[in-house]
């Protein structure tokens, strides 16, 4: 970690965990709400073990992409009790957390076996993020254990929106010290992408907040709990169940390439380098997610083509080469079965069409052909010119950024061809290797 970086942590940690502890202090020996009834005690529990539940069943919905629903209860407390008590809440079950770790072997993350500064950091940033939204709440007009409609509503919702952009940005401003990425852009990403989850979670976080307010709603709330968490058991069922079928195309692709040792790892290679592409071309994340399996299922027809040919150093024959030239078909055959990712067969269909026309199968050209199928046909070509051949060694990234030059306009696609150009330029392209 770099020392800005370090220096960074190392306040917003101090500052959070100040807040932490204050939280706490002000929660339990000033104001002295869990004495003030049984409800409000009962209350507080009730919350803390909801938020640890929570906490405890992330899911991950892509890579480092992870979202859980104890919003739900933070926001809920925030109404209720006040942001202190919110705080208090995150600050007390934070030891409490254990997250399982899904891997070849299954294990856990939880603060004991997490580095202490990004547990340090990770608490700090929730609770400055609570309080900094409370004040903008309570500022608003906000007042807990009052919901009148629709006031109340709209202050949830601006509670909900400040929590997350403070937490956004101090994660954000963490990762630009650290020079992963540039931060205006990443943060309108993150934003946009935290959308979908401020839209579900605010709702449900009100309405239960509103189970809480009725007599003995606590009891109710917890009820009302586990048919989100049913729900949540069932998206995990689904993450996984596409996180195994992309596996499942791992392990084609590999078992395909295995039979030739210089094209081993061909398909893994053309998918970082068709992503990098595609991000630098502002792809969405589902065009991205398609890309991929496109690019380990690129080849896949290639399973119908003798390995004489295949594996042949010498020039190929017209015949032979007729027949490489069928893969792209044979694959799209292969694949009719595969529902989930519309669009994926045509860029297989075309990764080896021209710009100019001059490709195969079909010969189109232009627009005629998705720009997914430019970006992979960019991807194969310059791992193709990269990689060693039986006739030739892999060339360099100075003669692969000359060709691409070249063949802007003719092989290649000239928008998908200079945004190589620049990756190669600012130095994010990187060999990918896999002996």
């Amino acid at each position: 970690m770099k020392l800005a970086a370090k220096v960074y942590v190392a306040i917003i940690s101090l500052i959070g965990m100040g807040l932490g502890i204050f939280s706490v202090w002000k929660y339990f020996a000033i104001d002295k709400t869990p004495i003030a009834g049984e409800d409000a005690f009962t209350q507080f529990l009730v919350l803390a073990v909801i938020t640890i539940v929570c906490r405890s069943l992330p899911l991950t919905v892509r890579e480092g992409c992870a979202l859980d629903m104890s919003f739900i209860s933070i926001l809920s407390a925030v109404l209720i009790q006040g942001p202190i008590a919110a705080a208090a809440i995150v600050f007390l079950t934070t030891p409490f957390v254990v997250v399982s770790v899904d891997g070849k072997k299954k294990t856990y993350r939880h603060i004991f076996n997490t580095s202490p500064e990004k547990t340090l950091f990770n608490i700090a940033n929730l609770v400055i993020s609570i309080l900094a939204a409370g004040f903008c709440y309570r500022l608003a007009g906000g007042i807990p254990g009052e919901m009148p409609v629709p006031q109340s509503f709209l202050y949830a919702a601006l509670f909900m929106v400040v929590s997350i952009l403070v937490n956004i940005i101090a994660l954000f401003t963490l990762f630009k010290l650290q020079g992963e990425f540039q931060f205006f852009p990443a943060i309108l990403m993150g934003l946009v992408q935290m959308i979908p989850n401020l839209i579900c979670t605010t709702p449900i976080g009100y309405f239960f907040a509103l189970l809480f307010m009725q007599p003995s709603g606590q009891y109710f709330a917890l009820i009302f709990m586990l048919p989100l968490w049913l729900a949540r058991y069932s998206f995990k069922l689904y993450l996984d169940g596409k996180k195994q079928q992309y596996s499942t195309v791992e392990t084609i692709a590999a078992a395909l390439e295995a039979k030739d040792a210089y094209t081993e790892g061909h398909s893994r290679r053309v998918e970082y380098y068709a992503a990098l592409l595609a991000k630098e071309l502002k792809f969405s994340h589902k065009q991205i997610e398609v890309l991929r399996l496109a690019a380990l299922f690129h080849d896949v027809g290639k399973i119908g083509v003798p390995d004489s040919i295949l594996k042949k150093a010498g020039k190929l024959t017209d015949e032979e080469w007729d027949i490489i030239q069928r893969h792209p078909e044979t694959g799209v055959h292969i694949l009719e079965n595969i529902y989930n990712y519309p669009g994926m067969r045509d860029i297989v269909l075309c990764h080896h069409e021209r710009y100019d026309g001059k490709g195969y199968p079909q010969g189109l050209k232009g627009d005629q052909i998705p720009l997914g199928a430019y970006v992979l046909g960019v991807a194969d070509a310059f791992d193709a010119i990269t990689s060693d051949r039986p006739y030739r060694k892999g060339m360099s990234l100075e003669k692969a950024e000359q060709i691409l030059r070249d063949e802007s306009g003719k092989q290649f696609h000239p928008k998908v061809a200079r945004a190589m150009i620049r990756l190669l330029q600012r130095g994010e392209v990187h060999l990918e290797r896999t002996d």
